[in-house]
């Protein structure tokens, strides 16, 4: 069995042609984007990356990805929240819109695909990919860095293309990475006639709250709290009050080269709005 994002239900998944169907979907999109953007990476088009006239600087003044994807996150938050604390989903079929809204621009892998058709998985290794995505990609942009310094004799500088792209990562799905950390801690309790409510993982009702499994579910995401939701913003501040003077000289939406790594923090703001 898996839960279907789309329906909310717990759904076979011997002979079900709607996962399969957004297996291929799912596969043929990230293909489509990634060739794209490769290709475009590769040829760099003056219409599409040109400091003043280009369709990347046009799309940034007016936040329409942006929108997007924080207004789907916030719906589908909503709904979440709602259902939480007792109350009902959306009306059909808005709350299949903001399922699978919520999932795309959250990149709920977990959510989309049928995963537990394929392996069996558990909540704490949910978590774990989560939670290790944007860490391995952050790592990964500062090591590219640290080599590339290294082979050339130049000092380190945290500008480059895979820091850009990290950053540009952490702010769009830092708060689908903490909605999982966040549900790991919630238990709900259910009367079983005796004088103890037996305590499960609201999130994972095959996870006892008085388990050890609970018990390492907890303690990472505890240290996964205090990396990313309340690190990252943290440490944004910090790398962004470190370039103001260049933000706020800035003459473009989104800076020169050496600001390009930050940009999707502080484009769509004022200059003097650094922070």
């Amino acid at each position: 069995y898996f839960m279907d994002s789309a329906s909310g239900a717990c759904t076979t998944c011997a002979g079900n042609t709607h996962g399969s169907w957004t297996t291929l979907v799912f596969a043929g999109g990230v293909f489509f984007v990634g060739g794209a953007t490769s290709t475009a990476l590769l040829l760099k088009p003056r219409w599409l990356f040109d400091p003043e006239t280009g369709f990347v600087e046009k799309v940034a003044k007016t936040n329409v990805v942006r929108f997007l994807v924080v207004t789907s996150q916030i719906v589908s938050s909503l709904e979440n929240v709602h259902i939480l604390a007792g109350g009902s989903s959306y009306p059909y079929p808005f709350n299949v819109l903001s399922s699978v809204l919520g999932s795309v621009f959250s990149l709920g892998m977990f959510d989309l695909l049928p995963v537990d058709c394929w392996i069996t998985t558990s909540w704490y290794e949910k978590l774990v990919v989560t939670t290790a995505v944007p860490l391995a990609l952050v790592v990964m942009a500062v090591l590219a860095n640290l080599i590339y310094a290294a082979l050339t004799n130049s000092g380190f500088k945290l500008k480059g293309f895979g820091t850009k792209y990290a950053f540009m990562y952490l702010f769009y799905f830092l708060p689908g990475a903490s909605i999982v950390i966040c549900q790991s801690f919630r238990c709900a309790e259910f009367d079983d006639g005796t004088d103890t409510a037996q305590r499960y993982l609201a999130a994972d009702l095959s996870v006892s709250c008085d388990s050890d499994e609970y018990t390492s579910i907890t303690s990472y995401a505890g240290a996964m709290l205090a990396l990313l939701p309340v690190g990252v913003p943290l440490t944004m501040h910090a790398t962004l009050h470190a370039s103001k003077d260049a933000i706020q000289a800035r003459t473009t939406r989104t800076g020169d080269a050496e600001l390009e790594h930050l940009a999707v923090w502080f484009a769509p703001y004022k200059p003097e709005k650094w922070w």
